[in-house]
């Protein structure tokens, strides 16, 4: 998975010749709303606030929280951090980005113990604007999920 990420990481920032109008301005607020698949089905929001758009000429950076949770017959997840992204607009209709995160984690298992750990994350992902305020978003990586899907909102 690891090697995976690693290829996808070098053809998206050998990609930087073919960028497009950047998607993701200064002071932009943008709510991810999704579920997606680690060892069970996860839930997340996370917020995406735009720091800069001046990275690379066109790139932008973003920062904020996120707020994941899951669970199954034996056991469940909550984790809550903070999470910082690059976009770049390699594509004409497509904000797409890369970022880490940083979170704690609550692991209870209803049979043992419960433990607390750190959460660390790597992502990929883009976002699809359906109209001015609503977007379809895809992201995988690892750490909260390896894939997740929905609906991201500008505020």
């Amino acid at each position: 998975m690891k090697k995976i990420l690693v290829v996808i990481l070098a053809v998206f920032f050998t990609q930087l010749a073919f960028s497009q109008k950047p998607h993701f301005h200064k002071g932009d607020k943008i709510l991810n709303i999704g579920i997606g698949y680690d060892y069970y089905p996860m839930g997340s929001l996370a917020l995406d606030y735009c720091v800069t758009d001046a990275f690379l000429e066109v790139g932008s950076v973003g920062v904020g929280p996120f707020l994941a949770g899951g669970f199954t017959s034996s056991r469940s997840i909550v984790s809550l951090g903070a999470r910082a992204s690059i976009h770049y607009p390699f594509f004409e209709k497509f904000d797409t980005y890369v970022g880490v995160g940083l979170g704690i984690g609550y692991h209870m298992w209803f049979e043992f113990n419960n433990k607390v750990h750190l959460v660390p994350a790597m992502f990929l992902g883009m976002r699809y604007p359906f109209s001015e305020k609503l977007n379809g978003f895809v992201e995988a990586g690892f750490g909260l999920s390896y894939f997740s899907m929905g609906v991201a909102v500008n505020l």
